[in-house]
């Protein structure tokens, strides 16, 4: 399974070109937060729910450079960002 039919799984009403899109940003965002360790980056919920569903595919999540343990503890989005469940 990918990370797309992750999201689209968890989100049946989301459509799959949605749901491709909120993966490519979620590995955008993964990329960008493991290449600048040193910045306090924050995605919104909807990109949330892309890393969220990359988690279990540990393989991938590896090859973006983001390993676990070198990642923050996530408290989730920010207050007022935009999520799946808000649209």
């Amino acid at each position: 399974m990918t990370c797309r039919a992750t999201v689209a799984d968890n989100n049946p009403d989301v459509s799959h070109r949605t749901c491709g899109r909120i993966e490519d940003e979620a590995l955008q965002f993964i990329a960008t937060a493991a290449r600048f360790p040193e910045r306090s980056v924050v995605p919104s919920g909807v990109v949330d729910e892309g890393r969220h569903a990359l988690i279990p595919h540990t393989r991938a999540y590896r090859d973006l450079g983001a390993k676990p343990e070198g990642l923050r503890p996530w408290s989730g989005p920010l207050p007022g960002t935009p999520s799946l469940s808000k649209r």
